[in-house]
């Protein structure tokens, strides 16, 4: 399988010899198009040499865990566990950094809705909508297939993804001097579980053959714990 998204590109196969022969094609680029492979930010976990540029041969890098008995590759916010085959969040590479900076603020009401409560609710209204719309964009179907992914994979990834969310509503709500409320959390949580519990009766999932086996009650706890974990 190969996958790519912008100029990253994933070559997935239980082939070594196909993966060799990939490597040392794209090592080769195309002068024509101005492609070419930069070693140093590819990763295999397999031995292989590539000629970039019809230069002399170079070592492509291992997997960085393939030292310390880490089967995990990172790839475009994803990790790929490449033993067996499950697909989780990169939660990783936010390490080093304030999420807050990676956030666009809701816009405040304006005009005469903007004063008192009436804005304020406005504002968090805004604010629940945007960050129950960066749940559902981050859960892809591909975090909660039971078929590629084991049970627990599948609640981690839901639980990580509900946890990031509750770190940038409190970032959103802290940005206008405010503080998360019970009711405000909830609202997110419960706006989104069904979403999750019922993205295997959507009929591109069907065609994909995704299949989630996951309980509304699970979905629910998984959200609140989440929330839970990161006000406190």
């Amino acid at each position: 399988a190969l996958l790519r998204v912008v100029d990253d590109f994933l070559y997935l196969s239980p082939s070594t010899a196909h993966a060799k022969l990939f490597a040392r094609t794209i090592g080769a680029g195309n002068p024509d198009y101005g492609a070419h492979m930069n070693p140093t930010k590819s990763k295999v976990n397999f031995n292989v040499e590539v000629s970039v540029g019809g230069s002399s041969k170079v070592k492509v890098p291992l997997l960085d865990g393939d030292s310390n008995g880490d089967n995990t590759l990172r790839w475009c916010g994803l990790e790929i566990d490449t033993k067996r085959m499950s697909v989780g969040i990169d939660i990783k590479r936010f390490t080093g950094y304030h999420i807050r900076d990676a956030l666009t603020m809701p816009s405040a009401p304006k005009g005469r809705a903007s004063a008192g409560r009436q804005g304020a609710g406005m504002y968090a209204k805004a604010v629940r909508e945007k960050v129950a719309a960066a749940v559902k964009s981050r859960l892809h179907p591909i975090l909660l297939d039971a078929e590629l992914n084991p049970p627990y994979t599948v609640r981690r990834n839901i639980y990580q993804v509900m946890a990031l969310s509750a770190m940038k509503h409190v970032c959103y709500l802290e940005s206008c001097g405010a503080t998360m409320q019970p009711g405000a959390a909830l609202a997110v949580v419960r706006s989104v579980h069904p979403y999750v519990v019922g993205i295997r009766n959507r009929g591109e999932f069907k065609e994909c053959g995704v299949k989630v086996a996951l309980r509304k009650e699970e979905a629910l706890w998984l959200g609140l714990h989440a929330y839970s974990a990161v006000i406190k």
